[in-house]
């Protein structure tokens, strides 16, 4: 929150010192502060990335009023034109598009390199059953069968439990006492 205060301060201070300069920026920085007033909390790093890419596209702009002369005039003028406005609003597309690709860009780096591995742990176990045989396969499996959850197995041969409510509590709660039983 404090960055907020410096920004308005640095606003204020730019609006008396250079207001050409801070009509320029304000209107090209219209993306993100859009963006910054309704983004959730969790999308505060695509705002980040918009304000920099627009403040990237805002400055040639900021530029080119200092060429033609450092007036509200030319300001305004530039303002009106479509050139200035495409730079700046086609620096906030670019930053939208990175913030729609890169993530899944990131996320399918870090599932190949997930394969890779895999594929080196597989690697090193069949050299391991080459080098010592398939007791350390027969180790392994014992380790696995052993950290399984256990279930309930029937021993063969024996007769399948008897049919009832799936719920054993629910038979129990069933299965009242005739007094119990209201006559209303």
């Amino acid at each position: 929150m404090l960055w907020l205060y410096a920004a308005l301060f640095l606003v204020v201070i730019g609006a008396v010192i250079s207001l050409p300069s801070i009509i320029i920026v304000v209107a090209g920085m219209v993306p993100t502060i859009i963006s910054w007033l309704f983004a959730s909390s969790g999308d505060r790093h695509s705002t980040t990335t918009l304000a920099a890419m627009n403040l990237a596209g805002v400055a040639p702009v900021v530029g080119m009023l200092w060429e033609r002369g450092h007036n509200i005039n030319n300001a305004l003028q530039i303002l009106s034109e479509p050139v200035p406005w495409l730079i700046m609003l086609g620096a906030s597309a670019a930053a939208l598009a990175l913030n729609a690709i890169l993530p899944n860009i990131g996320v399918a780096m870090m599932q190949r390199a997930a394969v890779i591995r895999v594929q080196k742990i597989h690697e090193a176990r069949r050299s391991l059953v080459a080098e010592w045989g398939n007791e350390v396969k027969k180790v392994a499996e014992d380790r696995k069968r052993a950290n399984a959850p256990q279930t309930a197995r029937r021993p063969t041969g024996a007769s399948p439990p008897p049919a009832g409510p799936a719920n054993p509590g629910q038979a129990a709660r069933s299965k009242k006492a005739p007094s119990e039983v209201s006559t209303a």
